[in-house]
This record gives structure tokens, C-alpha cells and sequence, in this order.
């Protein structure tokens, strides 16, 4: 009977370039050497940078809908007819407008109105942005009435208020201002409202690209380049 002298090298065909057997022998020497342990601990680190960045981005989003949010209630309670209508007082009988409260209400609506255009201009979202510039628009028409009643329009688009010159204003231009369903006030809450859904909706998206490597919603809820 014939005996066989011939036999394989299996070490030799472990270590040839291009085989599968090379392939796990270097994989085998890496983890050995803690070069695949450092790969390892490089990737799960920028997935947790990239992790940090998404919450981080995600709060901002929610700081902003949080916002508008106040805009909104701000504006709604604004807008109460009931607040511009003359009330007795009780400490002299006569009935007359409640100057303070008309302050107190514009100015919470000015403060919650600047908060959202901080909140709301760092976004990426072109969705929340484009309804941040239409607000600023609208505001920005009303300027010269509101001029009349001590609040001023800055350059930064946010609302000063005089307090002395506000208690003072003509209650007729107060009401065009802030009272019906055609007021700043009215509009003004409709684009909080639209804010808000924006800014919720990017924040539920997962990753997406834009100016900062992310994508954001659009108006229509599809995606788009925030940096078109």
C-alpha cells in the first residue's frame, strides 16, 4: 500500500497574503496587540460625541417649541377683549382702564416674544427659521403703530417697551394692536403655534444633515438642506 508524503502547511497557508486564514490571523494579532481595542473604544467614542450632539441639538429644538409655546399663551391673554373694556374701581367708583394690566400683559408678551426669536434663530430647522422670519415680518409692518404706543422694533428684530409712554397710550391704537382676530397679537400666536410644530417635529427626527451635518424638516414635514 502507497503512503501518502505529501502534506499541507497549514501554518504556511494560515500567514499567505489574500487567504481567509490571513484574515484571522491579523485579526487574532490585533486584538493581541490592543490595536482592535483602541478601533473599538474610537468608534463607540464619536458614537456617543455624535450621541451628545443629538441630545444637545434635541434640547434646543424642545427649549424653542417651549418657548413659542409661551409666545402663544402670552399673546392669546393679550388678545382678551375683556382686557381693554373700562372696569369700576373700586376705590373711587369711576370706570376706567386697567393701565396696569395692560403693561403686565404686553410685557410678558414682548419677553416671551424675544425669548422665541433667541430660542427659535439658532435653529438649523429651515422650517422653524422660515416661521421665525414670517413673525419678525409681521411685527415688523406694525413698527410705526407700535412706535405709538412706546414699543420699539430693534435692529435685532426684539421689542423694547417704555413703561411710562405703554400706561399712556392712546387705548384706541392698543386695541388695533393686540385685540380681535386680525391683531399682532391673533397673528402673532398663529405663528407661535406654527413654531412650536416645527421645532417638536425636528426634534423627534433622528439624524439628519444641514449646516451643522444634519438635515431638518421642512414646512411640508420633508426633508430639505437647511443650508438651501
Amino acid at each position: 500500500m502507497a503512503i501518502n508524503t505529501t502534506y499541507k502547511n497549514y501554518t504556511s497557508s494560515l500567514l499567505t497574503a489574500g487567504s481567509s486564514g490571513s484574515s484571522a490571523v491579523g485579526q487574532f494579532m490585533s486584538i493581541r496587540s490592543g490595536s482592535y481595542k483602541k478601533l473599538l473604544k474610537s468608534y463607540y467614542a464619536k458614537q456617543e460625541e455624535e450621541d451628545r450632539e443629538e441630545t444637545s441639538t434635541k434640547q434646543e429644538y424642545l427649549t424653542a417649541k417651549q418657548d413659542a409655546d409661551s409666545l402663544y399663551k402670552a399673546s392669546t391673554a393679550l388678545n382678551l377683549a375683556s382686557l381693554f373694556e373700562k372696569k369700576q374701581n373700586a376705590e373711587t367708583g369711576e370706570y376706567e382702564y386697567d393701565r396696569d394690566a395692560i403693561y403686565n400683559a404686553v410685557k410678558a408678551f414682548a419677553d416671551a416674544y424675544n425669548d422665541t426669536l433667541d430660542s427659535s434663530s439658532s435653529q438649523d430647522d429651515i422650517s422653524v427659521l422660515r416661521k421665525a422670519a414670517m413673525m419678525t415680518s409681521g411685527t415688523g409692518a406694525n413698527k410705526n403703530l407700535l412706535s405709538q404706543v412706546g414699543i420699539t422694533v430693534g435692529s435685532d428684530n426684539k421689542l423694547t417697551i417704555d413703561e411710562n409712554a405703554l400706561k399712556n397710550a392712546d387705548i384706541s391704537t392698543l386695541k388695533t394692536l393686540f385685540s380681535g382676530n386680525n391683531s399682532l397679537a391673533a397673528k402673532t400666536a398663529s405663528k407661535a403655534s406654527g413654531i412650536s410644530s416645527s421645532a417638536a417635529l425636528a426634534a423627534s427626527n433622528g439624524r439628519l444633515y444641514g449646516s451643522s451635518g444634519k438635515y431638518s424638516a421642512s414646512y411640508a414635514g420633508t426633508y430639505v438642506n437647511s443650508r438651501l
